[in-house]
């Protein structure tokens, strides 16, 4: 939360966060998703790169799959669920691309 404090201070139109809640208890999650939700609100760009599907759709409104460093789709939240992401990540195709 302090790096993306000391990042958000230049006033950046995109944020990258890599595994931003890895090896965190619960409580500090929680503080970093409604950080990256505030930011989110403040018209700020997140790219939120994770393998926990619970933080992906919390925060997300777009989810890109990657799978050996390629894109195997692009979903709306709206549009999918967790099922059909972890597929998506263990398969590895999308036949049908949003």
């Amino acid at each position: 939360a302090v790096a993306v404090g000391k990042a958000t201070s230049f006033n950046p139109k995109v944020v990258i966060m890599d595994e931003p809640t890895a090896n965190l208890a619960l409580k500090e999650i929680g503080k970093v998703l409604e950080l990256t939700l505030r930011l989110k609100d403040h018209g700020i760009s997140i790219i939120f790169i994770t393998h926990r599907l619970e933080d992906i759709f919390t925060v997300s409104d777009r989810i890109f799959v990657l799978k050996h460093g390629h894109r195997v789709a692009v979903k709306e939240k709206a549009k999918t669920n967790k099922d059909e992401i972890v597929k998506l990540m263990f398969i590895g195709t999308d036949a049908q691309q949003d």
